[in-house]
């Protein structure tokens, strides 16, 4: 009765800080579906453009606002040990961080930008006068978006999720109607088309911002008397590098790594792939906003000493992100034709993506406690063994995943067979790791 007790408040628990940040997951791709749409009709080469910017920049700050992660394990650790007063004061550290960033982002792309549209991604005329027209205004979103992150992680340390759900829902909705006005003029505006639409995603951004702060004053932030030194930062810069590692390893050599067999494989395999990967990608949502959960409770029960917690928390969110993954998939197998439909007209291409489906289903789903379980590791400091380990586990994947696509001429069938192998080997390096940090540190 006692243990059921204790997974019932476990899971109440785990849901406060997950459920917020999955709404904003679905909060997000939504808006930015209208997004797209609204691009989409001013032209082709608008389009692009503004689709080149935004993955560019943001592939950025991805890798980037590593530094809010390492933020929530060093703040996880500092309110499990009811150090209040040090936690408020990495908040502040990591805001002039994020604030020093962005403006030299910023300031850069103004000197450097053109030149690199040109030479590394050989825009010309039309296509770079957009891009360019786009980056000058877009280019301040990298440091709001990092300023939102440290925001948002420091009130999922708090378990204070209901304003980051708030601050995106705001934000969110303000950067539909400000496209909207500023894209096709209306209100009285004149017609900006990309300029317009780089503009209202930074106001958006800077309503959110607005949002945090109000939320923020609450904390007692603005009386604390600020504080730093190297040590701190020192502490940040090492904890931040090997995330960073892992995510440029993840986001972009795997991807190319893939992309690049796939490409051999057949134009066909290579849009059903990334059809397919959008299309389960809405199952994979809460899998993400679960494994920040336990890397945040992690990192506090570690600094409170909270044994059971440890090693209850990252199996209770893997059963969780799993159920939830299995109910929508269902719904997803159910409307398969018409989600497909939605996103393209190519009959070829939907019916063989309602035939790969299954599969692409079934291996995704050992995703999950690879991505749990990586997430659990570094929040008890071992991300520097998470991406030496990774780096190794991918690199053997993608040669499984050539050898089966390639050579034995599985196809798609082969892309899929060796991801599930590549999910199989994460997890067992990962919770091996995971036991070993148990044992090793008498948890």
């Amino acid at each position: 009765m006692k243990l059921k007790k204790l997974n019932n408040e476990l899971v109440k628990k785990i849901n406060h800080i997950a459920v917020p940040l999955i709404l904003n997951s679905v909060t997000g791709m939504i808006i930015g579906l209208c997004d797209q749409a609204m691009i989409g009709h001013i032209s082709l080469e608008a389009f692009g453009a503004v689709g080149l910017i935004t993955t560019t920049v943001n592939s950025i700050t991805g890798v980037l606002g590593m530094t809010c992660v390492a933020f929530s394990i060093m703040g996880g650790r500092l309110k499990g040990e009811d150090n209040y007063g040090e936690l408020k004061n990495q908040l502040v550290i990591h805001f002039i961080i994020d604030l020093v960033i962005g403006i030299l982002f910023f300031f850069g792309t103004l000197l450097v930008g053109k030149l690199l549209l040109t030479h590394f991604y050989g825009l010309r005329e039309e296509v770079l006068n957009l891009s360019m027209d786009y980056l000058d205004i877009f280019s301040l979103s990298l440091g709001m978006n990092m300023i939102l992150f440290t925001f948002s992680s420091y009130f999922k340390i708090a378990g204070k999720t209901k304003y980051i759900f708030y601050a995106n829902i705001a934000a969110s909705i303000a950067n539909v109607l400000f496209d909207y006005i500023l894209i096709f003029g209306k209100l009285g505006f004149p017609k900006m088309g990309v300029r317009g639409n780089a503009i209202g995603s930074v106001l958006a951004l800077v309503l959110g911002f607005i949002i945090y702060i109000i939320a923020i004053s609450k904390e007692d932030i603005f009386k604390l008397k600020y504080k730093t030194n190297f040590r701190t930062i020192k502490e940040i810069v090492k904890a931040s590098l090997p995330l960073m590692g892992q995510e440029v390893l993840e986001a972009t050599v795997v991807v190319i790594g893939i992309n690049s067999i796939l490409s051999r494989v057949g134009i066909v395999e290579v849009s059903v792939y990334n059809l397919l990967l959008s299309i389960v990608g809405i199952s994979l949502m809460p899998m993400y906003s679960y494994s920040q959960t336990s890397l945040t409770m992690i990192s506090e029960s570690i600094g409170a000493g909270d044994k059971k917690e440890i090693e209850k928390t990252p199996k209770t969110c893997l059963w969780l992100a799993v159920a939830i993954y299995l109910f929508v998939s269902f719904i997803i197998m159910i409307f398969i034709g018409s989600l497909a439909k939605f996103i393209t007209s190519d009959e070829t291409l939907i019916n063989a993506a309602i035939n790969y489906l299954p599969v692409a289903i079934s291996i995704s789903i050992f995703y999950i406690p690879a991505t749990v379980y990586k997430y659990t590791l570094q929040g008890m400091g071992a991300e520097g063994w998470v991406f030496v380990a990774s780096t190794i586990v991918n690199l053997i994947g993608i040669g499984l995943i050539f050898v089966l696509a390639s050579i034995v001429k599985l196809g798609l069938n082969g892309i899929y067979i060796g991801l599930g192998m590549n999910y199989v080997l994460l997890i067992c390096t990962y919770y091996y790791k995971y036991i070993g940090q148990l044992r090793d540190n008498d948890l």
